[in-house]
């Protein structure tokens, strides 16, 4: 065996995965790594072989000034020119263009690159058509300078051909380099397997530690504040959140001292006030007189988290109450010289103090907390906290931090009632789209659907219809003969893992999300258990026939039961589905069971958002009426009450009058 077929049987099995989970900011490369890049690039392609020439290591950026900056708000790099460009100047030409052809040079690639680089290149990379290739009508391409941090705007002012990208008008200094398209060569990634395959391998996630975060973000659910009570927290839990904040960030990152854990300067005590039936609040109040201009606390105990992992990490290692109140309570963001942006959560008792006015007796700024007029025992640490406010940033602009506080208020999918009329009859592109999604949420290992998005389980002429009644539906366009498959499980989904299903669901529309919860069931799966799936194609909209169903399922399709003409719905027996191949109740898969209840939990006409069962609780099928006491029903109840208190008189008072009638009978006889 040869030196090079060594090599490649060792690149056999190697891959890259957990991408999405890399540490933020991204690098942004200088030019001795681009460098480093393309000579990687000539090695595993062969010199003879490469679009980059060997002497040419000059950015094709060169055309204008730029600089790269990391945009904190979207998690991304960008380019910025930092000159002014006239309407028609040239500003980029496509001179450092890696081309692959087969995949043994792209994993040989990869693989003589760091780890970080691999992942930007797959997340870069794309498929172009090749009309004057013979050989290879398809390549993977990439650019292999700083080009690769242009993103794509059609109301951009840049416009894009084959021979580069063009000022369309005039742009001034600091606009961002945009492009219009990408271009008429560049067709979709899956007409390279083994490319698509590389992207999706870079997309998942490699097991279930490293779901932390990411688990953390999407079942952080249901912290309605309303519903629960802030709870006080002592000095030693406090000193508990210190601890863990300095384990996450490391000793030498902590921003909190060792030798104190809190910064308050004064003694006080700790109030609960009761605001409505369940929710409470707490204050601090001074056990001792503080004079005008007196320092109350200082803010030695914050933490400070400069990335996004860091601060999910610390969330996820609490309790779900904890995690919660320092989520939707406790922190904030401000802008932060070195990173752009900042993320803060007090630790101390200084959480507790109650926000006021500008006549309030104590004021806020960077340094602490001072006195703006005597202040006697007993009174509440009641903080004017104007100027200190003015630095903290709208967490509108930080799109992560944004999504898990949204997240955290409500679950994850609600309301699907609403829309329930409209139930659009889903094209082929939609289809081709939520296919591409699934790919994602589970990752390319996990993935039962076949590899070529644009593929229908469907194997006869039929179209979608809707029904009054049923909804939409199935229905031939030409006879079937008795026996006749009409239907395969290759668009089946599977989701094994309740992280990957919410992670599907917060990619689509909220519409989709809650079409995909009404198809969506519970099914017994060899390696798994209950899994939940449903069909990636048309085959969803296939509906229950009852005994007399002319379809069956058979295997891994639909079959025609008798011959069966057209026109006549493409229905199936459901009972069989459920009894036959291990169809599943909802309830059996807990998480399942509580998404879709959260969605499409009807009760007397209303969404029934609150309404959970713990997997403690289901031990069987749930059975027996649920009621909703809305102002209407209560109504009903005092009519209905009313209604029998007023007979239960009536009869009473004829009892008593026929009793007195005989009474008389009696005494005159």
């Amino acid at each position: 065996m040869t030196e090079g077929m060594k090599e490649e049987e060792s690149l056999k099995n190697w891959k890259i995965t957990d991408c999405r989970l890399r540490e933020q900011p991204l690098a942004i490369w200088n030019q001795s790594t681009w460098d480093s890049v393309k000579d990687a690039y000539r090695r595993a392609v062969g010199i003879e072989h490469s679009s980059i020439a060997g002497t040419d290591s000059v950015s094709s950026m060169r055309a204008v000034p730029y600089e790269v900056r990391w945009i904190e708000s979207y998690k991304t790099r960008s380019v910025f020119v930092t000159e002014r460009v006239e309407k028609g100047q040239l500003v980029w030409k496509p001179t450092q263009r890696a081309k692959f052809v087969e995949e043994a040079a792209f994993r040989r690639f990869l693989s003589s690159i760091s780890y970080d680089m691999a992942c930007d290149i797959l997340s870069w990379a794309y498929v172009v058509e090749q009309e004057d290739d013979d050989e290879y009508s398809f390549a993977c391409v990439v650019e292999l300078d700083d080009s690769v941090y242009m993103g794509i705007d059609h109301d951009s002012l840049f416009t894009y051909n084959d021979t580069g990208v063009f000022a369309s008008d005039t742009v001034e200094a600091g606009t961002e380099i945009e492009l219009q398209d990408e271009g008429d060569s560049v067709v979709a990634d899956h007409v390279l397997d083994w490319f698509i395959y590389w992207k999706e391998e870079a997309n998942s996630i490699s097991n279930q530690q490293h779901d932390t975060d990411i688990l953390a973000k999407l079942n952080m659910t249901n912290c309605n504040l309303h519903e629960r009570s802030f709870p006080t927290w002592d000095n030693e839990t406090w000193k508990t959140l210190q601890d863990l904040y300095r384990h996450v960030v490391g000793v030498e990152n902590s921003t909190i001292p060792l030798d104190s854990d809190s910064g308050m300067l004064v003694t006080y005590e700790v109030y609960p006030w009761q605001m409505g039936k369940s929710y409470s609040y707490q204050s601090v109040y001074l056990t001792q007189p503080v004079e005008k201009g007196q320092a109350v606390w200082i803010p030695s105990h914050i933490a400070k988290f400069v990335t996004e992992a860091s601060f999910q990490q610390f969330l996820s290692s609490m309790s779900d109450d904890m995690s919660c109140f320092i989520l939707l309570r406790l922190s904030y963001v401000m802008k932060d010289d070195e990173h752009d942006f900042a993320y803060f959560v007090d630790l101390d008792v200084s959480n507790y103090m109650s926000a006021g006015d500008d006549e309030a007796p104590l004021v806020v700024n960077s340094t602490g907390i001072f006195a703006v007029r005597d202040v006697n025992a007993g009174e509440s640490i009641t903080v004017d906290d104007s100027e200190f406010n003015n630095g903290v940033v709208d967490d509108g602009d930080i799109k992560w931090l944004s999504d898990l506080k949204r997240a955290a208020l409500s679950p994850i999918v609600t309301r699907c009632g609403r829309g329930a009329s409209k139930q659009p009859i889903l094209d082929e592109d939609t289809w081709e789209n939520l296919r591409n999604e699934y790919r994602r949420a589970v990752g390319a290992n996990l993935s039962s659907i076949s590899t070529d998005p644009k593929k229908s389980g469907m194997l006869v002429p039929y179209e979608v219809r809707k029904d009054p009644i049923k909804g939409r539906g199935l229905f031939l366009t030409e006879n079937v003969k008795k026996g006749q498959i009409v239907w395969d499980k290759s668009q089946h989904a599977k989701f094994a893992k309740e992280i990957s299903f919410y992670r599907f669901l917060s990619s689509i529309s909220h519409d989709l999300a809650c079409d995909v919860l009404q198809w969506a069931y519970v099914v017994e799966d060899p390696e798994y258990g209950p899994v939940c799936a449903f069909e990636l194609d048309d085959g969803t909209y296939m509906n229950n026939g009852g005994i007399n169903a002319p379809f069956d399922f058979s295997g891994d399709g639909v079959v025609a039961l008798r011959d069966v003409e057209a026109g006549e719905e493409i229905a199936v027996n459901y009972d069989v589905l459920k009894d036959g191949i291990g169809f599943l109740n909802d309830y059996e898969s807990p998480w399942f069971f509580k998404a879709k209840r959260n969605a499409w939990g009807y009760i007397n006409d209303h969404v029934g958002v609150e309404y959970y069962l713990e997997p403690d609780e289901i031990e069987a099928e749930p059975t027996g009426l649920e009621y909703e006491f809305t102002n209407e029903t209560i109504l009903r109840f005092a009519i209905y009450f009313l209604s029998l208190l007023l007979l239960f008189r009536l009869v009473r008072r004829r009892m008593h009058t026929v009793m007195t009638s005989q009474s008389t009978k009696e005494k005159n006889a």
